[in-house]
């Protein structure tokens, strides 16, 4: 199995994220939290890689705002039962690129974070950002979905339409 670029993989018993792939040598770039990268062979044969998910396919994400001077995203915490619980990065959420202060970050779907709910970006520099959890809340296919829904909602049936759907089904 080959790795796609938004997977994160257990390799040498560290937690990646596939941050670039290169066809043509047939590599990948994992990237770490802390900006630490490596090449790997993009084969099944020859890396010991165990692909934990597809990031952008199965976990939901938000987008955290860019702040030019903050840093890099380092903890993420969340309040629940008026308790505060640190989220352990690589794990529990994934940003789409370490080295940059904001972005895409994916967040384990057992989570189950709900609308509504706040987490708290903590950045290098001491800085925090608020992340709201939206309606919007989901993994990409999810929101390629409903957006192609919304621009193609499925034509009204008429009762001739309802009998030859009934007549097919039968058939």
């Amino acid at each position: 199995m080959t790795l796609r670029i938004g997977d994160l993989v257990e390799y040498q018993n560290e937690r990646w994220y596939v941050a670039q792939r290169h066809a043509g040598v047939r590599t990948v770039i994992l990237r770490q939290l802390d900006g630490k990268s490596q090449e790997i062979p993009n084969d099944s044969d020859s890396t010991d890689c165990k692909v934990i998910a597809n990031l952008p396919r199965q976990w939901p994400f938000v987008a955290a705002p860019r702040h030019s001077k903050a840093g890099p995203i380092t903890d993420i915490t969340v309040v629940r039962q008026h308790k505060r619980f640190s989220l352990k990065p690589m794990q529990a959420w994934v940003p789409s690129d370490s080295l940059q202060n904001g972005g895409v970050i994916y967040f384990h779907p057992k989570l189950a974070l709900r609308p509504g709910e706040v987490l708290v970006a903590h950045h290098q520099n001491g800085g925090i950002t608020r992340l709201s959890i939206t309606l919007a809340f989901g993994t990409a296919q999810r929101r390629i979905a409903l957006d192609e829904f919304r621009r193609d909602p499925p034509a009204p049936q008429t009762r001739y339409d309802h009998l030859m759907s009934e007549e097919e089904e039968d058939a």
